[in-house]
């Protein structure tokens, strides 16, 4: 089904829309359980976050940014599919 870009249509009980549904919805949820363990004290780890938007050319820059940060991390969680691509393995 095509939709003109910057356009939705409602077809029945379902939205059709460029961005109508994204694999970013995880982010809110776990970001506000980060946020209540690290108030309680009872987060293990430390927590950056990062939230990049360039999923839709590539997102080859975050890639590069994580393997370059020399902070480093043991751990990275991505909701992008690319994340899963060779380019962003440490």
């Amino acid at each position: 089904m095509d939709v003109a870009a910057l356009r939705a249509e409602i077809r029945g009980d379902r939205l059709y829309a460029r961005g109508a549904s994204d694999d970013k919805g995880n982010f809110l949820p776990l970001l506000h359980v980060a946020c209540a363990l690290a108030r309680d004290g009872a987060l293990p780890v430390n927590v950056r976050v990062l939230v990049e938007g360039e999923e839709e050319v590539g997102g080859e820059s975050v890639a590069r940014w994580l393997r370059a940060d020399e902070r480093g991390a043991d751990a990275a969680s991505s909701s992008t599919p690319a994340a899963r691509s060779p380019t962003c393995r440490p």
